[in-house]
């Protein structure tokens, strides 16, 4: 029986990375990650089933973190009028923004640029519809709470801020040379933009 060692498996999960981010998901080769790793290619399959699975174990964390992100601040606690006014309400978004993609910036752009062929290939398309129903449900929650709010919002213009949304996290990711301060000026911009143009919409 093969004992699983938290080095060699860290070791495949960093090349399989570098790969990944060099040739795409389908053109990588678990022989070239084997290789790099410094592992046999029989016992690489000790730690991962597929080249898949080492995709998945790669962003899943990524993915349960965000989708924590959008449902925290799409939550109950956030239903009142004062995200469009308190600072900071907005310094937090910004904040949780900032983290993931400073943790998470190679699996950002793995997930939205490498992950052809993959069972991610669609994940942005995914994350887009996840995040409208998220944004509907939201928007029916401050209408039961606050009835003068006006929610009847375009629906094609809730598919574009979500897709916009989205387009932050690539625009981010597309970029590495971008440094965090400017990444976080960019966040800033857009939470404070698109908070200004809920306001208006909804005429809270």
């Amino acid at each position: 029986m093969q004992v699983i060692k938290e080095n060699t498996k860290n070791a495949i999960l960093e090349t399989a990375k570098g790969e990944f981010i060099a040739c795409g998901f389908k053109a990588a080769s678990m022989r070239s990650i084997a290789r790099k790793a410094d592992v046999n290619l029989s016992n690489i399959y000790t730690y991962f089933h597929s080249k898949d699975d080492i995709f998945r174990a790669m962003v899943e964390p990524f993915i349960c973190s965000l989708n924590s992100f959008l449902k925290k601040h799409h939550s109950g606690e956030y239903v009142s009028l004062d995200v469009f006014v308190s600072g900071d309400y907005q310094h937090h978004v910004i904040a949780s923004m900032m983290r993931l993609v400073r943790q998470y910036r190679d699996v950002i752009f793995l997930l939205l640029f490498r992950a052809g062929g993959s069972s991610f290939e669609n994940f942005r398309e995914e994350i887009v519809e996840e995040n409208i129903c998220i944004g509907v449900e939201y928007m029916q929650l401050m209408k039961e709470k606050y009835p003068h709010l006006n929610i009847e919002v375009s629906e094609l213009f809730v598919r574009i801020t979500g897709r916009w949304w989205v387009s932050v996290l690539e625009e981010i990711a597309r970029h590495n040379d971008l440094s965090d301060d400017d990444a976080e000026q960019f966040i800033a911009d857009y939470v404070k933009f698109g908070t200004a143009g809920w306001e208006k919409l909804l005429d809270a």
